[in-house]
């Protein structure tokens, strides 16, 4: 697994697994390593045998030492629930331009976008306009 920007974390979680991944980012939302494997879903006996427990522990306390790491990782463990909501608000007509908008930004597609393309060695500039104003 790599961690863009921390090297140090890159290392320690190079070989764990996605649940033990899992465990890591619960761990520095709890205050045991219980709590944490409930949290994931596993039984603490399984984290207390894995075998990279230690560089685990390690990680948390890196991700601990670092506050805005340590925010985000919070936040990540909740980001697909976060994502579920936001496309089940496009079939609710009230929310329907405000949560297509907020996809579509998400994924690098701004609202009031501008492609340039070149054909035949011809430049044509399309605007596409997405914010839901009608744009006329």
């Amino acid at each position: 697994m790599e961690i863009p920007g921390n090297a140090k974390l890159t290392e320690l979680l190079h070989d764990a697994t996605p649940t033990q991944v899992r465990w890591v980012l619960a761990r520095i939302a709890t205050h045991t390593d219980a709590e944490a494997a409930r949290a994931i879903g596993v039984d603490k006996s399984t984290v207390s045998r894995w075998v990279n427990k230690g560089r685990l522990d390690q990680a948390v306390s890196v991700l601990m030492a670092d506050s805005v790491a340590q925010a985000r990782a919070i936040l990540a463990t909740s980001a697909a629930d976060a994502a579920k909501a936001l496309r089940e608000s496009l079939s609710d007509k009230r929310l329907r331009v405000q949560a297509a908008n907020s996809i579509l930004d998400r994924v690098g597609i701004a609202p009031d976008s501008h492609i340039d393309i070149t054909s035949a060695g011809e430049r044509i500039v399309l605007t596409v306009n997405m914010s839901g104003d009608g744009g006329d």
